[in-house]
């Protein structure tokens, strides 16, 4: 009796807004989806067969990346493309990462280097490795990859290709990031759909908008253009190096192409579900100012979620209490969200049931935001590989 007088008062509003939450994911992600389905798509092609490759270095910072490296420098002793260097830039590990990196001389052309001591504060130590990986290398392609990645045989080559015909200088592109654990998988259902529907898609695309993406742990550059741009040395005194990297391409009306789609490189992004939550947070209160993201957004995005969240949660009381007649409203938001959610997985590749832990994975979301709202508006630092480091103002 309590429940269904609770019901008529609070259980319809909160089924509305949850109602007008779907309905606009919906139509979003079909907007978003057709302009993705009109950026340059890759392309496989077999002129390269018989001829050499152009020239590619890799570089990879690392930092504590024992547990990744090997894997790493594995799948890139794959490469259907020859490497001219492998250049790990060691930044002050205290782990094997160096010992385990030494293993691979005798199977790639590797060089190891440590990255530069600067005790000028405020400086971002990572993008201070890779330009000094940049600076010894000799390839006449750069390819910049994170030390807990791993590519596909193909990748390097694809990569080049689209370079290739469609006269880019530089290339990033999405991944795949597999989870080993189950709460993590649930919280990146929803953190990755959040992120898909609130990509400033339209911006990115207008040369005229200085806004831009890039996937910093892959990013294809052509050595002459990096080097005459400044590369990472014009933007060591930023935080989030890949977005600065790219607005600064933007800027430059440089010949960039991002294409979200391409997967060619595997990521474990966290082990662990405090990792991921702390990760996730970070990364979105360090990129909300490049990509535009105020108050505003924030609250839509907690005000949505919070709405889905009340509907879900009434619908589970409800079966809980073998009343579902009761909630019909509230059980049709639950079904909705756990079909988007499904949706999705399918289209990365992934297990469907998981999507039936919706609720759960929403519920780790909200900690997710609502902790990053307190790190842009509040505390305006985050911890990255152990150092605290102020939020940008972006250029």
């Amino acid at each position: 009796m309590l429940f269904q007088r609770a019901s008529m008062s609070f259980s319809l509003p909160c089924a509305l807004a949850a109602f007008v939450v779907l309905l606009a994911a919906f139509v979003r992600a079909l907007f978003q989806a057709r302009r993705l389905a009109r950026r340059p798509v890759m392309v496989e092609t077999d002129e390269h067969e018989g001829k050499p490759w152009p020239t590619v270095s890799i570089i990879i910072p690392a930092r504590n990346e024992e547990e990744n490296i090997d894997a790493c420098l594995a799948s890139l002793g794959r490469s259907d493309v020859p490497l001219a260097q492998v250049v790990v830039v060691d930044d002050a590990s205290n782990d094997a990462t160096v010992e385990r990196a030494k293993r691979w001389k005798d199977r790639l052309p590797l060089k190891i280097m440590a990255a530069p001591d600067v005790g000028e504060p405020g400086l971002n130590r990572k993008s201070l490795a890779l330009w000094r990986g940049a600076s010894v290398a000799t390839g006449e392609w750069l390819l910049f990859l994170d030390a807990d990645v791993a590519v596909r045989p193909s990748s390097l080559g694809l990569a080049l290709t689209h370079c290739r015909v469609h006269g880019a200088k530089v290339f990033s592109c999405g991944g795949i990031y597999p989870n080993h654990s189950l709460l993590v998988d649930v919280l990146e259902d929803v953190t990755y759909l959040c992120t898909f529907l609130f990509m400033p898609l339209r911006a990115i695309d207008d040369p005229a908008d200085p806004i831009t993406w890039v996937t910093g742990q892959f990013v294809l550059f052509d050595r002459r253009t990096y080097l005459d741009l400044g590369g990472h040395r014009r933007i060591a005194t930023f935080t989030q190096d890949d977005l600065a990297l790219g607005r600064l391409c933007k800027r430059e009306a440089l010949p960039y192409h991002y294409v979200p789609q391409a997967q060619l490189f595997e990521c474990r992004n966290y082990a662990t579900l405090s990792q991921a939550l702390r990760g996730w947070a970070r990364m979105t209160a360090a990129g909300a100012p490049w990509l535009g993201f105020g108050p505003g957004t924030f609250l839509l995005l907690l005000g949505s979620l919070g709405a889905l969240g009340c509907s879900m949660g009434c619908a589970l009381y409800a079966l809980a209490l073998g009343t579902p007649a009761a909630t019909f409203p509230h059980l049709a938001v639950l079904v909705s969200t756990v079909g988007l959610l499904a949706l999705q997985r399918r289209g990365m590749g992934k297990r469907v049931a998981p999507a039936a832990l919706a609720p759960l994975g929403l519920g780790l979301a909200l900690v997710v935001y609502l902790w990053a709202f307190v790190l842009r508006f509040g505390r305006g630092k985050v911890l990255f590989g152990g150092r605290e480091l102020r939020i940008d103002r972006p250029i």
